[in-house]
């Protein structure tokens, strides 16, 4: 998923979903992440924007003839380096951890 924050709370409608606070992106599945409201915090006009995939994203930015800087904070690294390898983006994004 790409977000930015560790939780659901400030930018999507989990806590009025699912109540509770401090909500942890990695406690959902993508397909519950999916099913939130990431717009509405913003503005009216972006309700119903959905979180996106990584997937879905670098496919955007790249085809877009832009620089995809991804900042994993979460999850496995083989998976996320597996996923660019199979979109052949070795040497095509950069990519920033703390770990």
């Amino acid at each position: 998923m790409v977000l930015h924050d560790y939780t659901l709370d400030r930018t999507t409608d989990a806590t009025n979903r699912w109540g509770g606070k401090k909500i942890s992106v990695t406690s959902k599945t993508a397909a519950e992440l999916q099913t939130l409201d990431a717009g509405s915090w913003f503005d009216r006009k972006y309700a119903g924007t959905k979180l996106p995939l990584l997937t879905e994203m670098l496919d955007f930015v790249q085809s877009a003839d832009g620089v995809t800087l991804i900042e994993r904070k979460e999850g496995d690294a083989a998976t996320c380096v597996k996923m660019l390898l199979e979109k052949k983006l070795i040497n095509e994004v950069v990519m920033q951890t703390f770990d």
